[in-house]
């Protein structure tokens, strides 16, 4: 089944002359205010204004008001500068980065509503919009239960303070929720309370909001009379306002329903007027949406080649947008087309991506579509048995998605079925009494006799059959009574483990959001270097591995560390390594001399070597040291993996393999490596985790020797570039296999080639 993407919006900005107008008011207010609260509320104002428009110009507003709330301890005006930040992040895809600081906004916020009444309005209405901010990010990460945690606590509290805007935003959100789980009754109540709340305050672009995603409901129930009269009621409103974005989102889905149709010449018009604006608009995420719905055409109409080309150049912006649903959705477009072409293995292996992910991130709808399209593909290579499980899952699927009135009417019929059946059995037993008592007036006729020996027979056998009846009777209600109570048993069983599991999820999530608040990387310190690049892949939610910097006496120390084991124990080691960091950089004596430095790090840590008197701990790590003042590097650590780059050279460090805090001996002098910074253009830190790691085909282990190979041709001075070259290499490598290890490697670019 060829899938074209619907596309559903979660907040819209008003674009136009009125916008520029307030920035340009408050750009004059900031003339002429001191460095205080109020210089801290208009350069959140206008980072506000910039929040949807032009992410980086948010960021930047919200930046300067930063450490003039620090200094006024302007802890409301802090809070709110995080959450812009943390909101214009995930406008540009920087989903990780978005959570970080909007938890910092989250915690700042939670604190102040506990004991500052005099805010109260600003503060709670605040806090809903970091809630909503946090939902936005986990539904692009396709963690919809998060997500829709984070948006029932936003509308919780928006219903608090009254805020009828608000509220009506978060049943929008929470329908987009439902509608990606596949409950679209749940989706289509909460988008018409949306409506019925903008019509009342007269909000013309929340309506054309409302219509497009009420319109993208009815296209999955499969109406698309009353999706496209949706869809054109919002394209009314949007060019009634000029909401250009919300205009390209109308075209392309109006597009859809044509091509659903199969009238792709309409499709393919609609489809250009989606894309003229979009391009105007520099908008990535539409220009993809258009490409991958081009593509579906072009795939119907048996240009495969064009097709593919097409679909690959969406999911490469998808794939920078880190926008997993629509990632898997491309995938299996792509699938289909190779199984349409005759590519078997490459329509085996996108259809199995695609799954996978769609799998992972619970949207049901496509992990329909994606077995779905996996059935053909299995059944055309053979592979029976896959193509059967297929098909299971995709019973499974569609019947969970199945909505409220075809299950009524699935009730309704089976009512029919068995009263009919009822209706026959009983005729039959009126036709057997019948032919019963014919059958005694002729025996009446021929023998009184035989008759009373018939019927003393005959009551004989009806009262042993009795008593056998009523017998099994007792004994089966009483064994099903034991079933029923152990079923209930069973039930509250269930629950509580359910329950638990889901604790436990939620108690690891939140454990990553506070190991991120730990980790530094030397992003910010580019007076030291030209660029960096950092490739973080924890083997469970948490991690072991962990990275950090510090500026310290006119030096950057920077630090790689592997702690003992992965998951929670490794993090909860790796926090104490960089607490220990933290302290001990400010105790040495001689700055120059890593020695010193990792003796520090080795007594400091050690005071945790036993927990209960008998679980040890321990930690690897590579440190580094740039002086800009004599340009030399220093490199130490312990069980240390270091690669220094020249021009077209790359020479490896690995240090003694003693673990700090488990094997490390009482007396323990690491060695030092000294270095001209003039020569090395790159220094590379990394953790065991990479080199390890087993390849799903080989079995055998990434090593040193391919990861200098893997480097040596990066062939690029764009990190951004280098990170998603190196991320896909390892992503390959490990393919099926299971990750072994956490992953780190942090790259500093000193000089470029």
């Amino acid at each position: 089944m060829k899938q074209v993407l619907f596309i559903l919006f979660i907040l819209i900005s008003i674009k136009g002359i009125t916008q520029n107008k307030k920035i340009d008011s408050l750009r004059n207010l900031l003339l002429n205010v001191s460095k205080d609260t109020s210089q801290v509320n208009i350069l959140n104002a206008i980072a506000w204004e910039y929040r949807n428009e032009n992410p980086d110009s948010s960021i930047y507003y919200a930046r300067l008001a930063l450490p003039i709330s620090q200094k006024t301890k302007f802890e409301l005006g802090l809070a709110e500068s995080y959450l812009l930040i943390g909101t214009a992040y995930s406008n540009l895809g920087k989903s990780d980065d978005a959570l970080l600081i909007l938890v910092r906004a989250k915690r700042i916020l939670e604190k102040l509503s506990q004991y500052n009444k005099t805010e109260y309005y600003r503060i709670k209405k605040n806090l809903s919009r970091v809630y909503n901010s946090i939902g936005n990010v986990y539904s692009t990460l396709g963690n919809y239960p998060q997500s829709l945690k984070n948006h029932q606590d936003a509308l919780r509290l928006r219903n608090e303070i009254g805020d009828k805007s608000g509220i009506a935003s978060s049943y929008n959100n929470i329908g987009i929720i439902y509608k990606d789980q596949g409950n679209y009754v749940e989706a289509l109540k909460n988008h018409f309370s949306s409506l019925k709340i903008k019509e009342s305050l007269n909000n013309k672009e929340g309506m054309a909001i409302s219509y497009n995603n009420i319109g993208v409901i009815y296209k999955y129930q499969g109406n698309n009379e009353q999706a496209l009269t949706h869809f054109k009621n919002s394209l009314k409103i949007a060019k009634e306002i000029g909401l250009s974005d919300m205009i390209t989102t109308c075209y392309l889905n109006i597009g859809a329903i044509y091509t659903a149709q199969k009238r792709y010449d309409e499709g393919l018009t609609n489809y250009q007027k989606a894309y003229d604006i979009a391009e105007q608009n520099q908008n990535k995420e539409a220009i993809s949406d258009v490409l991958g719905n081009i593509g579906a055409i072009y795939a119907e109409q048996g240009k495969y080649d064009e097709a593919l080309k097409t679909e690959f150049e969406a999911l490469k912006i998808k794939e920078d947008l880190e926008d997993n649903a629509s990632i898997s959705s491309f995938q299996n477009n792509i699938a289909n087309i190779y199984q349409k072409k005759g590519d078997i293995k490459n329509a085996i292996l996108y259809g199995e991506k695609s799954l996978n992910l769609a799998k992972k991130i619970k949207a049901i709808k496509q992990v329909q579509e994606s077995s779905h399209n996996m059935i053909t593909i299995y059944q055309k290579a053979k592979a029976y048995q896959k193509a059967f499980e297929m098909q299971e899952l995709y019973n499974l699927s569609s019947d969970s998605i199945l909505n409220k009135s075809n299950q009524r009417e699935v009730i309704r019929q089976e009512f029919k079925y068995n009263y009919e059946k009822q209706f026959f059995a009983d005729s039959l037993n009126y036709e057997n009494e019948k032919k019963i008592s014919e059958l005694e007036n002729q025996v009446k006729l021929k023998s009184e006799k035989n008759k009373r020996v018939t019927l003393y027979i005959g009551l004989v056998l009806v009262i042993i059959f009795s008593a056998f009846i009523f017998n099994r009777f007792r004994i089966t209600k009483k064994q099903k009574n034991i079933i029923e109570q152990q079923s209930k048993i069973l039930e509250v069983t269930h629950n509580q483990l359910a329950q638990k599991t889901k604790e436990l999820k939620d108690s690891i999530l939140y454990s990553k959001e506070i190991q991120n608040t730990f980790l530094k990387s030397p992003t910010d310190s580019k007076n030291y270097f030209k660029d960096t690049l950092l490739v973080y892949k924890p083997k469970d939610v948490v991690s072991g591995d962990f990275y950090w910097y510090k500026e310290f006496d006119d030096k950057l120390f920077v630090v790689v560390g592997d702690s003992t084991g992965h998951g929670v124990p490794g993090a909860i080691i790796s926090v104490l390594a960089i607490q220990s960091l933290e302290k001990t950089i400010h105790e040495i004596k001689n700055i120059e001399n890593l020695h010193e430095l990792n003796e520090h790090i080795k007594n400091e840590f050690n005071a945790y070597y036993k927990l209960d008197g008998h679980v040890s701990i321990g930690l690897d790590y590579s440190i580094i040291c740039i002086n800009k003042e004599n340009d030399k590097l220093y490199i130490s650590g312990s069980g240390a993996n270091v690669l220094i780059k020249y021009n077209n050279q790359l020479n490896s460090y690995k240090f003694d393999t003693i673990n700090i805090g488990g094997s490390a001996p009482a007396i323990y002098e690491p060695s030092t490596v000294i270095l001209d910074l003039k020569s090395v253009r790159s220094i590379f830190l990394f953790t065991d985790g990479i080199i390890d790691q087993k390849g799903c085909v080989t079995g055998k282990k990434f090593g040193t020797k391919k990861l200098k190979e893997l480097i040596l041709n990066l062939n690029t001075n764009d990190s951004a570039v280098a990170t998603k070259k190196i991320e896909k290499e390892i992503n390959d490598w490990i393919g099926t296999a299971e990750q072994i290890d956490d992953i780190t490697l942090l790259a500093i670019q000193i000089h470029q080639a």
